[in-house]
């Protein structure tokens, strides 16, 4: 007997779509624009430690670095 996922077909859908050549496009740009843009602020805003905070202390930091 073999048993299939109900939602499959959606998933066979989505591997067609990542495997296309605008999905390949996509994630090139994503690695250039938004990771980078997430490790300049990990470098040069101090934010690497940001997701072990508590949400107010770093919302204290992020409007300390916009006034300066």
């Amino acid at each position: 007997m073999i048993v299939r996922y109900e939602a499959h077909d959606a998933v066979e859908r989505g591997w067609t779509q990542s495997a296309s050549r605008a999905a390949r496009r996509d994630r090139l740009r994503r690695t250039t624009l938004i990771e980078g843009s997430f490790g300049q602020a990990a470098q040069n805003h101090h934010c690497k430690r940001a997701c072990w905070r508590r949400l107010w202390r770093q919302q204290i930091q992020d409007w300390l670095i916009a006034a300066v």
